[in-house]
């Protein structure tokens, strides 16, 4: 047991400077055990009576002289009361001796009161200074079944703190002989002699123990803080050695290491315990690297397999599988935490664009089944705006190659669902670039059915889009749209009686050609000038004379010098039959062949690209094209 100065600080005894001290009688301790907690039982079973433990058996002498008093008065109230009965029955019954009775019955009678009045008083003050002690004292018990229990412990708490006591003194002073034992390392494994017992049923050896004393008192110089650090340092050692035999749950492996790591502590090889984790860890981290090869490995696989399965998929000619294959591999590819949404779409605007550059009809396929995806994916409301728009414009490239003019409806859909998640007063520009969409498909299917209204219907939605994609503000977007408006307006005018919309058309295509360059945008720059060399040929047609078919042919000819077969192929194709056009109308107002014999051989390199496979619809109107050309010709050439 450790006592204190007046400081505070703990005093040791030396080894071997106590003397055994007599147990304490039995019937104090029958006295405080209503007051004592079970670690006072255990130090008066020692004999190691405190001052609280003499004032709680002061307390308990006095309680017992208290009842005894107490009991003295009830048998003397008792006495009291019979002699005042008998003294009554002598005075009611008339005896030789009742005038003598009168004085004793009254004396016996306040006897009798007072002895019961002093009774009553003792067994208050009693229940009063019981409820006090169990109102003060945590843990104490009133009942009499309680106090037999504890009596019937009492010898073995006594025995059972003395063997620990005799226990940790055995352990203090085995080492208090060691030679290599410092003062300060063997005053802190004394004071620790509480703890030592049980680091040394956990397995912990003496070695053990004073290798964390010596660390701990080479490190550190007050007494008091090494005492706090070497307590914690038994508590770490005992929770190591019950980390060793309880197990992880974690495998075979850590169980091995905590139980070989709690065998090394356990004798002080702290340094070679450390060891063994760190070799443990190297192992793992081996474990996990091999582990991330073979992960490597196989995704590496399923990479390579799913890319095979999109070969046969495209052989096949089924979009949606190939599209599924697609996002399988995105979700592979992409870094832990990118936007699975933003990787997809990359791999759309990959599809999209050679679709529609090559000219290949099932990339488009892909892409439109990409776009789809996309919109599943969406989670808000600027990624639902931008899937439904590259959506319709995958629709709208393949619909404008097909005469089935479902691409462009579903296209129109797309666009206005668009238009709802994109809105003018959140993303003004965004919603301007779906209006220039959303016109692109109209004239598409304004061109394709003859309806005046679907055109005006573009044209409408071409001019809101240039409200907000204003030439100060997107000169390159103002631009594009300036180019579809002309489109539109030449669509229209091709079927109306007059020119204005013919020369409106052409004035609003050189406007958009003042920042389309061609230094700056040489592909947007031979649209344009396609666009513009297909409205002066439109205007010629309706002119006398040639200058208007001139500058058209010329307008086309400066398109195909950016516009080459190996780079745009359909474009390309677009460009020779509207070339051949030009070139036909001129021919049918000169007197020779030369410009007829052009035009068949633009519209011959036309078909070239636009298939039946490829592109049905212009294959079908550059074939009626070549027809008429080649029957002017034959006819121009068969004239005498």
């Amino acid at each position: 047991m450790r006592s204190f100065d007046r400081q505070g600080q703990r005093v040791v005894p030396p080894p071997g400077g106590r003397s055994p001290q007599r147990p304490p009688p039995r019937w104090p301790l029958r006295i405080a055990l209503r007051l004592m907690p079970e670690a006072a039982l255990a130090r008066l079973a020692e004999a190691r009576l405190t001052g609280w433990g003499i004032l709680l058996l002061c307390l308990g002498i006095a309680s017992d002289l208290t009842q005894l008093f107490g009991n003295v008065a009830f048998w003397a109230a008792g006495a009291s009361f019979a002699l005042a009965l008998v003294f009554l029955a002598a005075l009611v019954l008339r005896t030789r001796f009742c005038q003598l009775c009168a004085v004793p019955f009254v004396v016996a009678l306040v006897s009798t009161l007072v002895f019961a009045a002093v009774f009553g008083a003792q067994s208050l003050m009693a229940a009063q200074a019981r409820g006090v002690i169990a109102d003060t004292v945590p843990g104490v018990a009133a009942g009499q079944d309680w106090l037999k229990e504890i009596l019937d412990r009492l010898d073995k708490i006594g025995e059972d703190t003395a063997a620990t006591r005799q226990d940790a003194a055995e352990i203090r002073d085995s080492m208090a002989t060691r030679e290599d034992i410092t003062g300060l390392e063997a005053r802190l494994l004394a004071a620790m002699e509480d703890r030592l017992a049980a680091a040394r049923a956990s397995g912990i050896t003496d070695a053990a123990l004073i290798e964390l004393a010596r660390r701990i008192s080479a490190d550190v110089a007050d007494p008091q803080q090494a005492f706090r650090e070497l307590e914690n340092a038994v508590e770490i050692a005992i929770r190591v050695q019950q980390e060793g035999r309880q197990g992880s749950n974690l495998g075979a492996f850590v169980d091995e290491v905590l139980a070989r790591v709690a065998s090394l502590a356990a004798t002080g090889a702290y340094d070679e315990a450390t060891v063994e984790i760190d070799a443990a860890l190297a192992r793992e981290a081996e474990e996990a690297r091999l582990l991330d090869e073979r992960r490597e490995e196989s995704r590496a696989r399923s990479l390579r397999l799913l890319d095979a399965g999109l070969e046969q998929d495209l052989l096949r000619r089924d979009a949606e599988s190939a599209a599924a294959r697609l996002a399988r591999m995105v979700e592979i590819e992409r870094p832990e935490g990118a936007s699975l949404f933003d990787h997809l779409r990359a791999v759309q605007d990959d599809w999209y664009e050679r679709g529609r550059d090559r000219g290949v009809n099932l990339d488009l396929e892909v892409a439109i089944a990409l776009a789809r995806r996309m919109v599943d994916l969406a989670t808000d409301a600027d990624q639902r705006g931008a899937a439904l728009n590259v959506l319709g414009n995958a629709l709208q490239t393949l619909g404008m190659r097909e005469t089935d003019p479902a691409r462009l409806e579903d296209a129109v859909t797309a666009y206005r669902l668009a238009l709802e998640e994109w809105t003018r007063g959140r993303v003004p520009l965004d919603w301007a670039m779906t209006q220039t969409n959303l016109g692109l498909a109209l004239a598409g299917l304004g061109a394709r059915e003859g309806d005046p209204a679907r055109l005006e219907q573009a044209v409408a939605a071409y001019r809101l889009a240039l409200e907000e994609r204003t030439r100060k503000r997107v000169p390159l977007d103002w631009a594009a749209t300036q180019n579809n408006l002309g489109n539109a307006l030449q669509v229209l005018g091709t079927r109306e009686a007059g020119t204005a919309r013919l020369k409106e058309a052409i004035e609003t295509y050189r406007l958009a050609l003042e920042e389309w360059t061609r230094e700056r945008v040489p592909l947007q720059w031979a649209m344009t000038q396609t666009n513009l060399g297909s409205a002066l040929a439109e205007l010629g047609e309706r002119e006398a004379g040639t200058a208007r078919l001139e500058q058209a042919v010329e307008a086309f000819r400066l398109a195909l010098e950016e516009r080459v077969r190996e780079r745009v192929p359909l474009d390309w194709a677009a460009t020779q039959n509207n070339l051949g056009l030009a070139l036909q109308t001129l021919g049918t107002r000169e007197a020779d062949t030369e410009h007829l014999e052009q035009a068949v051989a633009a519209y011959r390199l036309a078909l070239e690209e636009f298939t039946r496979e490829t592109a049905p619809y212009y294959h079908e109107v550059a074939s009626q094209n070549l027809a008429r050309a080649q029957a002017l010709l034959d006819e121009r050439r068969k004239a005498p």
